[in-house]
């Protein structure tokens, strides 16, 4: 399977990814999802990084696995760190020293398989994703909602989380 496409082709400009296939069950689940950080790498920075975690982030270890010297290594992990640094940036990701933004909820992935009941729409939906931002569902309870499971047991965990303060 081939790496995927950072830029357009065409004109350049940034890739959304819109949809994900299994390839077990062909189950695809349709949404928008942007690559990670280290999508952006090139195949020797990925093989680079894939080294340098197995080696412990030793850059001894690395010298002497690669064959280049101590500053050489140094230079390359420098050039990895600020291109990462750099696409975490695009993507509007703060620095380490500034704290994480708030959560929201991510649009819930739709599903595209044969057999399904539908995902619920509107309030019920907005009603599912809000008990989940509350702590009163867990992620697996909210994925059944969401995938026209079941309903929910009645929303009595934030009382427990309450009590346990």
């Amino acid at each position: 399977m081939r790496k995927i496409l950072e830029s357009c082709p065409s004109c350049h400009g940034p890739l959304t990814i819109t949809g994900v296939r299994c390839q077990s069950c062909h189950t695809e689940v349709r949404s928008q999802y942007q690559p990670c950080d280290f999508c952006t790498l090139t195949e020797e920075q990925s093989t680079f990084v894939r080294l340098f975690v197995q080696n412990r982030g030793k850059l001894n270890a690395m010298e002497d696995l690669l064959g280049i010297s101590y500053p050489t290594v140094s230079a390359k992990l420098d050039e990895i760190i600020a291109r990462l640094q750099g696409h975490a940036a695009q993507r509007g990701v703060p620095a380490p020293s500034a704290p994480p933004p708030p959560l929201r909820p991510a649009p819930a992935p739709t599903p595209v398989a044969a057999g399904r009941a539908p995902a619920p729409v509107g309030s019920t939906r907005r009603a599912v994703l809000d008990r989940l931002s509350s702590g009163a569902l867990s992620a697996a309870e909210a994925l059944v909602l969401l995938q026209g499971g079941a309903s929910a047991p009645p929303d009595d965990r934030r009382d427990d989380q309450e009590e346990g303060k």
